[in-house]
């Protein structure tokens, strides 16, 4: 009885798993189309971290 409802809910996992992929698709896609037609392009993410600037408080701190 334990397996057949862990298999019940495993497919309605899948389910919305594969709902929510075909979301995202649809949405990247429109938003590809809006790039397209504003004759942007695609920037991909910086993974970099930022640049920290050392900046002069006034203050002295002791590590």
């Amino acid at each position: 009885m334990a397996r057949s409802r862990q298999k019940r809910i495993r497919r309605a996992l899948q389910g919305q798993v594969d709902r929510c992929t075909r979301e995202i698709e649809s949405i990247n896609a429109r938003i590809r189309g809006l790039y397209d037609q504003a004759g942007l392009e695609r920037v991909e993410p910086d993974d970099r971290p930022a640049p920290s600037e050392q900046t002069d408080d006034g203050f002295e701190y002791q590590y």
